[in-house]
């Protein structure tokens, strides 16, 4: 796929898209998979480390971390959009955050604030027929949000 950056505005009719079309390259289940973060819990239920994940559901109680750094992101989201990282004492900024991403129906991702990716940044892995591509690093997105 190219150019999909703005698929997080109309996720369900991009995903209906994608259905429609006879091939794609990459087919629509793995579109449908890996454009919501909610495969993080799969992954860890296979046994795959990743980093730990509270999801918020609309509908349900917001949750948040009793202490530490933490980030606020929808899971369906690309780019940062829609992403904060918040620390002690922003409690009041988080939880308007999530209220908003939950009022407009959108499922919320609490994860810890994890310091190594500002320093190391984060790796991607491409995978085309199952066969190591190449690999691409990532930069920190994300600054504390002062309030």
């Amino acid at each position: 796929m190219r150019s999909t950056w703005d698929y997080t505005d109309r996720h369900e009719r991009f995903l209906a898209w994608a259905d429609s079309v006879p091939r794609l390259h990459n087919p629509a289940g793995v579109l449908r998979w890996n454009t919501d973060k909610h495969y993080l819990g799969e992954l860890a239920a296979a046994g795959v480390p990743v980093v730990p994940t509270d999801f918020v559901e609309p509908g349900e109680q917001v949750r948040l971390p009793g202490s530490g750094e933490y980030v606020v992101k929808p899971a369906v989201s690309a780019g940062g959009r829609d992403t904060a990282r918040y620390g002690s004492g922003q409690t009041a900024a988080a939880r308007t955050h999530m209220a908003a991403l939950l009022a407009a129906g959108r499922t919320v991702m609490v994860q810890p604030y994890l310091g190594r990716v500002a320093e190391e940044g984060e790796t991607t892995l491409i995978y085309l027929g199952g066969v190591f591509s190449h690999g691409a690093r990532t930069g920190e997105l994300l600054s504390l949000i002062h309030i």
